[in-house]
């Protein structure tokens, strides 16, 4: 924040990059106030610009409050909206967007609200191109950990539950029905960070690829392969490096994974790390 002028160097901003092709900078913006902001995923607009979902906070009881932001095509802002309890079917203490896309110069955003209750739900709100919100569904309880987009229309949303030691899988259509889903429930350990449709296995009618942790394996790196009923049909965890939690994948051409985490070992510094599995999901030569 001190880069940045920011005289609140105690509280972090959103920050937004563009960049080239290859990596080099054309411009950087922060936004936020003088508590914490936290920008979770970015989309870009119809227009140009681009719009941003996370978590503010706005007032000195550091409630945090799910936001949208729009900026024009060089990053300047548009407008910066917050939803509080009023835009709620009950009191909401916090509120957080963790993934945003563009429908139709619509928004979508999937997230979480934790009532008063302490009892987390997930949530998906559509707004338009304002800003304003078009229709809100709250879902079952539990932390959501990622959202994706499907190919075939709707979407999909992960994560788990802290008392029951359950995984969530939860469908919903563009019109934020709910379509199923699946929670595996009681001595379940593994905890889901990130789900995307594997594009580049049709045979196997695009599955769910999963990555996570282990919670009673030294949080190793998990990767489940989930079918179109989320019933997991393979499933394959890496011992090393240690104490280490996988955060998002993608498929080489090669068939294998690239696996992107971070690793967190007692007494040392937090690490990003990645490693590239063979088309069997084995490290190379071994």
């Amino acid at each position: 924040n001190e880069k940045f002028g920011n005289d609140y160097s105690d509280f972090p901003d959103i920050w937004l990059i563009k960049t080239d092709s290859q990596g080099n900078l054309i411009w950087e913006k922060t936004y936020g106030g003088s508590k914490s902001d936290y920008g979770y995923s970015v989309v870009q607009s119809t227009d140009g610009g681009f719009v941003v979902t996370g978590s503010t906070n706005k007032s000195e009881d550091f409630t945090k409050y799910l936001f949208i932001l729009k900026t024009d095509s060089f990053g300047q802002e548009e407008w910066f909206k917050t939803y509080d309890s009023d835009e709620w079917s009950e009191s909401t203490r916090n509120g957080l967007g963790y993934s945003i896309f563009e429908q139709n110069g619509d928004y979508i955003v999937l997230g979480r609200h934790e009532p008063y209750s302490l009892n987390e739900k997930f949530l998906s709100i559509k707004f338009n191109y304002q800003g304003e919100i078009v229709w809100k569904k709250v879902f079952d309880s539990g932390r959501l950990t990622d959202g994706i987009k499907l190919k075939n229309g709707g979407f999909l949303m992960t994560g788990y539950h802290d008392n029951s030691n359950s995984s969530i899988y939860l469908p919903i259509s563009e019109d934020g029905n709910r379509l199923g889903g699946r929670t595996y429930q009681g001595g379940t350990v593994f905890v889901p960070l990130s789900i995307r449709e594997d594009y580049f296995n049709t045979n196997e009618g695009r599955p769910i690829e999963v990555i996570g942790y282990n919670s009673l394996n030294s949080n190793d790196v998990t990767v489940k392969k989930l079918d179109g009923s989320f019933s997991s049909f393979f499933e394959r965890s890496f011992p090393e490096p240690s104490t280490e939690l996988g955060k998002s994948s993608f498929t080489n051409y090669g068939g294998g994974l690239v696996i992107f985490g971070e690793n967190s070992e007692i007494g040392k510094r937090r690490q990003i790390w990645l490693f590239g599995t063979d088309p069997n999901f084995k490290y190379p030569n071994k």
